[in-house]
């Protein structure tokens, strides 16, 4: 039974994936057997991932297997570093600002289609269940786990700010 419930910002870009403690190229490398060495690989459906390849290609939309792959190492590492291996994620993760307006809803229901998840990162298995996805303009969901630590003060408003 999952009982811990976590905060994971992911944020994709072609060049870097970004979220929670972790930073690491955006390639995805669909492997033809299980690894010798398992660094920076997950294990989901039946098959094997190397992570951190060079960077992506520029796609079209950010609905692919390799953002579900990137999404699941990010939440990896991030339970990881919390030394447990399940959770219930509240997820964050980015568009392009340009993006926002015509691919939002569709992206999170993207994320949404499988909310159970089990697989394994680095030979370890994790098994989480999203219960809940946002979207922010990209690089917003690489902080949003910290942003009480980068918060404005409150006696600054956003309407003070802009003056």
């Amino acid at each position: 039974m999952i009982e811990k419930i976590l905060y994971v910002g992911v944020d994709i870009g072609y060049g870097m994936t970004k979220g929670g403690e972790c930073v690491f190229p955006s390639g995805v490398k669909k492997l033809p057997v299980k690894p010798p060495i398992e660094q920076r690989t997950v294990y989901s459906n039946g098959n094997y991932y190397s992570i951190g390849s060079p960077k992506m290609d520029i796609q079209e939309s950010k609905f692919s297997k390799n953002t579900l792959i990137l999404t699941e190492a990010v939440i990896a590492e991030a339970l990881k570093g919390l030394g447990i291996k399940s959770a219930k994620i509240h997820l964050g993760v980015g568009l392009p600002l340009t993006r926002m307006g015509a691919e939002k809803t569709a992206y999170k229901d993207y994320m949404l289609k499988s909310k159970n998840h089990t697989f394994k990162y680095e030979g370890r298995t994790y098994t989480v269940e999203i219960i809940s996805v946002d979207v922010f303009p990209q690089g917003y969901a690489g902080v949003v786990d910290r942003l009480d630590t980068l918060v404005i003060p409150l006696s600054l408003s956003m309407w003070e700010v802009g003056q």
